[in-house]
């Protein structure tokens, strides 16, 4: 198995990662796959004077699509925003998602120049207590488990809440992660998690700091 950016010309496996995509996130929390096609194309036609930090990644055994991830690189804040991780249904639970996640923080690390290591990877989670029952508050549970094995910590005092994805879908409030780098000052402090702020909701989500997502997410900062 490999795991290698995926191109726009490989129309099975873009079919094969949409289903995956698809099947892995509930319609609130998933962008239209268009949106990310859109950057892919993007970054495949940019020039060497243009940086494209966008990639889609994608796990490949015998031919077939077996997990994929999006993932951004921020060298404002050099941090690396994972959008999206998914593994096939089949392949869950046989290492293929640690497999996958270490190999995306190994990918933000490389974007960065050597003297300006990269500070971390970020990322949103779900919200345990929110779950609308005890299965689902222990799956989200399970899934901040599984970060956090894999060398994630939750940023502390802070509460994010995201704009909606599209017309009559919900805002989504999340707790965010922080896979901490080279470049991280730990223990994270007020300048570091607005830093995390910025990625999230400035460079992923394209708000304005006047955005009243953006303000609310800096005023839950509790340090």
């Amino acid at each position: 198995m490999e795991i290698r950016e995926l191109g726009l010309n490989e129309t099975n496996l873009v079919r094969q990662v949409q289903w995956i995509y698809e099947q892995s996130f509930p319609a609130e929390e998933r962008d239209p796959f268009e949106n990310m096609l859109q950057a892919i194309r993007r970054r495949e036609q940019a020039g060497p004077e243009e940086c494209e930090n966008c990639h889609f990644q994608v796990a490949v055994d015998e031919g077939q699509a077996a997990g994929a991830a999006f993932f951004n690189y921020y060298p404002q804040t050099r941090m690396g925003f994972i959008a999206y991780l998914a593994v096939h249904p089949s392949r869950r639970n046989g290492g293929l998602g640690a497999r996958l996640y270490r190999h995306l923080v190994d990918c933000v690390a490389a974007e960065a120049p050597p003297n300006e290591p990269a500070a971390g990877v970020v990322f949103e989670v779900e919200v345990p207590e929110l779950g609308k029952d005890a299965a689902e508050r222990a799956l989200r549970q399970r899934r901040i488990g599984f970060y956090r094995r894999n060398g994630a910590l939750m940023v502390p005092n802070l509460d994010l809440i995201a704009p909606p994805l599209g017309n009559g879908l919900p805002e989504m409030p999340y707790k965010i992660m922080l896979h901490p780098l080279e470049g991280m000052h730990l223990p994270l402090g007020r300048r570091e998690i607005e830093a995390v702020v910025q990625t999230v909701l400035g460079f992923s989500y394209g708000l304005p700091p006047d955005s009243p997502y953006y303000r609310r997410t800096l005023e839950s900062i509790r340090i």
